[in-house]
C-alpha cells in the first residue's frame, strides 16, 4: 500500500512538473471575508479514491465547523485535487517567514459552507491549511 502510495505521488510530481505551476490565485477565485457564492451552489464531490486526501478533506471540514461553529454536515466538498506547491509554504506565504525551498506534492480543497467558498491548501501528509484567511488557520493530523 505505502509502494502505491510513493508511486502516486511519483506520478502526480512528474505530471505536475512537466506543466508550469500557476498559483492558485491563478486558476481559482479566493473568496475574501464577506464573499460568498452569489447563491450559487457548486455540486458535492461524493468519492475521494485517494485515502490520505480523504483524512486531509476530512480534517479540512472539521476545521471549518470548529471556525464557523457549525456542523461538518453543513460543509460540501466541491473539489479536491492532487497540486505540486513549489515550496512548503502550500502556495501560502506569510511575510517574514520562510520557508523550505522544497517541492512539495499535496491536495488544494474546495469546500462550500454558509454561502461561501473557502479553498484549503495541503501538503501530501499532515497539514491542512485554509489559505484564503489572513493569516491563513493552520491544523496538523494528529500523529
Amino acid at each position: 500500500m505505502k509502494n502505491l502510495f510513493g508511486r502516486s505521488v511519483t506520478a502526480v510530481f512528474l505530471l505536475m512538473s512537466a506543466c508550469q505551476l500557476s498559483t492558485v490565485s491563478d486558476t481559482l477565485p479566493l473568496p475574501g471575508p464577506g464573499t460568498g457564492t452569489g447563491g450559487f451552489s457548486m455540486p458535492e464531490l461524493t468519492t475521494i479514491p485517494d485515502p490520505i486526501a480523504q483524512k486531509l478533506v476530512q480534517l479540512a471540514k472539521e476545521s471549518l465547523a470548529r471556525k464557523f461553529k457549525i456542523s461538518a454536515d453543513q460543509i460540501h466538498l466541491s473539489s479536491v485535487e492532487a497540486v505540486t506547491w513549489p515550496d512548503a509554504s502550500l502556495g501560502c506565504p506569510q511575510p517574514g517567514i520562510l520557508y523550505a525551498q522544497v517541492v512539495t506534492p499535496g491536495f488544494q480543497i474546495l469546500l462550500e459552507a454558509i454561502g461561501q467558498a473557502f479553498t484549503y491548501h495541503t501538503d501530501a501528509k499532515d497539514r491542512v491549511i485554509l489559505c484564503d484567511m489572513r493569516p491563513p488557520d493552520e491544523i496538523y493530523m494528529p500523529p
